[in-house]
């Protein structure tokens, strides 16, 4: 069974998030099974680390040790919002 994306035109990601050089992006991608019709959203994560090289700004996805904390954050960032995004209603906090 193959899906066929549906938002190919956009390919910028729908929400970004930033701790100095780590670089957090999420991406959304809506399938269609060809067989039922249904339209399914998927969301995918990329890291990347900036770094400068002879005054370039390079990316890797090699991140430093002393960037863990960094990276954790920006991972329960990204959770928060995609839970937010699936389930509105569900994830206010009472105060």
């Amino acid at each position: 069974m193959t899906n066929q994306n549906l938002n190919t035109e956009n390919n910028k990601p729908i929400q970004t998030f930033r701790d100095g050089c780590i670089n957090l992006r999420i991406w959304e991608k809506d399938h269609k099974n060809p067989k039922t019709g249904a339209i399914r959203t998927y969301y995918s994560i990329d890291l990347k680390r900036g770094y400068k090289q002879n005054d370039e700004w390079k990316h890797t996805n090699i991140i430093n040790g002393d960037d863990a904390l960094k990276v954790a954050n920006l991972y329960t960032q990204a959770n928060a919002w995609l839970l937010e995004r699936k389930h509105p209603s569900h994830t206010q906090v009472a105060l």
